[in-house]
């Protein structure tokens, strides 16, 4: 098991016109993409196809770690829950519910948030928000639909952030 089994690895520095620059230019955030490490060098990762395995390598030093404490078993059982989501389809609405929430700063509302949880398809920080919860682990508030800012600014607050 490496050092990032379990963890959510918050992806920053994206190239410039890419999807990921925009979503750091809308969110006001250094952060873009958001996975969850899996062990073996690899990470499960939300993209708008479907979810994926990647290798960690891939990001190189554009990703910050979360470092939450874990047992072996928790972190093995994250790492099974987030394999166990690879294949489900990308959430483009709750892309979409959150692009519009940073535009225009309105709030999403709740039984939107409710709808939005309630499909069978993850955004990137939804997919770490919600394998962590299953584990009993709530790193995001549940009244909203999580951002890769959200992780960043979670990232930021616990001191796990070296660089901007």
């Amino acid at each position: 098991m490496d050092d990032f089994t379990g963890q959510v690895g918050i992806v920053t520095q994206a190239k410039k016109w890419s999807m990921g620059w925009w979503v750091e230019k809308v969110t006001r955030s250094p952060a873009h993409h958001v996975v969850v490490g899996i062990g073996d060098g690899r990470c499960v990762s939300a993209e708008p196809e479907h979810v994926r395995y990647r290798n960690i390598t891939e990001y190189g030093d554009r990703i910050i770690w979360t470092r939450y404490t874990y047992t072996t078993v928790q972190a093995r059982t994250i790492a099974w829950f987030a394999d166990g989501h690879v294949g489900i389809d990308y959430n483009l609405q709750a892309f979409t519910a959150l692009g519009i929430h940073y535009l225009l700063h309105l709030p999403i509302p709740k039984w939107l948030v409710n709808h939005l949880d309630s499909r069978d398809h993850v955004t990137c920080s939804q997919l770490a928000a919600d394998i962590l919860r299953a584990t009993n682990i709530t790193p995001i508030p549940q009244s909203h639909v999580p951002s890769p800012a959200d992780w960043y600014n979670i990232a930021k607050q616990q001191g796990w952030v070296t660089h901007t």
